[in-house]
């Protein structure tokens, strides 16, 4: 008999668990283990100090814990709809701004943020968007219980760099709990929305997966790096008995895109071409020499590229500005990274030659 597996993608809002003791010696036990087991075929004489592994963190949790916050959404007779966490990103005009998922405040009446000594405040909600699960709250502070978090460079993003993810998982009973991974993958696009309920999902968006451990109530929750700045938003992950460690995170990259725009805006601004498009690989006429690109099927008339370009129906994308395309998904992450009215440049074959021309951006 065939075992089917099953895969879950769960949104990491959640509530309280029961709690349990932790025995210190079996974690670092582990710790030794997992150390011995890795490092054993290294061939390079490598010098760990273990203190100063300790120090350094230990220092980057106590640098970056003020501004992890918590997040409770109540919903209209003010009962929680659940909690998740957030980050403190920038303070302005006695103002700070912080930055959760959409699935964390949505459907809420009000807001609250907590901090490390529990107590809380109301917080305003600034704008959200939902085809990344993002959305940015405000709120008053006078204590001295809030600090903010830079954000880091997405181009320095490598496979095996070490992450630590904050947050308060189950609930704030593990308020602003941190554990520790690796980039186990950058340019992830997964689903996250099925916007014409077929059970499909057909709203994707580029991710960073790891595998710091995170789980109901992470939603919102910083992933920083070593040095202690913000390279993701913890999101979802993947659930399975099959399946274990495959955490995700909305990258900076993404995440500074829509803040700009959630702040000047309270929405996200989006750029489009007027054109529906299909992966080249997928499409049986793509030409024998081509397995990678975006075939133009058709063309909206008074659109961007009607109206402002050389491209035709049959066309295949296969650059945009300075980056080859290979297929779908990789466009729409690019446009993404664009503002309506900005002109883009944009490489194409056509029966067996390649050209360049531009395309003034439209609105969604």
């Amino acid at each position: 008999m065939k075992k089917s597996l099953i895969i879950l993608v769960l949104l990491l809002s959640g509530c309280t668990a029961r709690e349990y003791k932790i025995d210190t010696t079996e974690i670092e036990s582990a710790v030794q283990e997992y150390l011995d087991e890795n490092l054993k075929d290294i061939e390079a004489d490598v010098d760990i100090n273990i203190n100063e592994l300790n120090d350094l963190m230990t220092g980057l949790i106590k640098e970056v814990d003020k501004s992890v916050i918590g997040v409770v959404n109540y919903n209209a007779v003010d009962q929680p709809n659940g909690t998740g966490s957030g980050v403190v990103y920038k303070c302005e005009d006695d103002y700070y701004y912080a930055i959760t998922n959409h699935h964390v405040v949505e459907a809420s009446s009000r807001l609250e943020v907590y901090f490390v000594d529990k107590s809380f405040v109301e917080a305003e909600l600034v704008g959200v968007d939902s085809d990344t699960d993002l959305a940015v709250i405000k709120f008053k502070n006078d204590s001295n219980l809030v600090e903010t978090s830079n954000f880091g460079d997405a181009k320095e993003l490598i496979r095996g760099q070490l992450v630590i993810a904050v947050g308060s998982p189950s609930g704030f009973t593990y308020f602003n709990s941190a554990t520790m991974g690796i980039v186990s993958g950058i340019d992830r696009f997964v689903g996250i929305k099925d916007t014409d309920d077929d059970g499909i999902d057909d709203v994707f968006v580029k991710m960073l997966q790891h595998d710091a451990a995170i789980n109901p109530g992470n939603s919102g929750g910083p992933l920083f790096n070593m040095e202690g700045e913000i390279v993701g938003i913890n999101s979802l992950k993947l659930v399975s008995d099959q399946i274990e460690g495959m955490g995700f995170s909305i990258p900076v990259d993404i995440t500074l895109r829509v803040i700009e725009d959630l702040e000047e805006y309270g929405e996200v601004k989006r750029a489009r071409l007027g054109v529906w498009i299909g992966d080249v690989r997928f499409w049986e006429e793509a030409p024998v020499d081509l397995d990678r690109g975006c075939y133009v099927s058709d063309i909206v008339l008074g659109g961007p590229v009607d109206t402002t370009s050389d491209l035709e129906i049959g066309d295949i994308i296969v650059g945009f500005e300075d980056q080859n395309i290979d297929g779908l998904s990789q466009l729409k992450d690019l446009l993404f990274q664009y503002h309506p009215g900005e002109t883009v440049k944009i490489r194409y074959y056509r029966e067996g030659e390649y050209f360049i021309t531009t395309v003034v951006l439209g609105e969604m």
